[in-house]
């Protein structure tokens, strides 16, 4: 069952791939709330005050969101900050060597 993908759609997943797209990982940009969140929670104890678990937040139909809006707005709003321009352009990959079999070399 075939669907139709729009131009659209297209540009916009483009976008998004080349604007996501890095060759070095930067572990500092990303932190770890669950740890975060236990850390605090041992810290009570250790204090001796009352830890309790909070309710997970309810999930209800009104949360409903249209996903090419903010995919639009994430996008236009990483081009107005400059957000790309601190990562320079891209480089092609390198490709690795091809290395000379000993059989092949005696033959010459």
């Amino acid at each position: 069952m075939p669907t139709e993908v729009h131009e659209n759609e297209i540009r916009l997943a483009r976008q998004l791939i080349e604007q996501q797209a890095t060759d070095a990982f930067n572990p500092t940009l990303y932190s770890d709330e669950v740890h975060a969140r236990v850390e605090a929670a041992i810290q009570k104890k250790i204090e001796g005050k009352q830890i309790s678990l909070a309710e997970a937040p309810k999930v209800t139909a009104n949360n409903v969101i249209d996903l090419t809006a903010a995919l639009k707005a994430s996008l236009s709003s990483r081009a107005d900050s400059g957000a790309d321009s601190k990562l320079g352009p891209r480089k092609s990959p390198k490709r690795a060597e091809r290395k000379v079999s000993a059989r092949r070399s005696s033959r010459a």
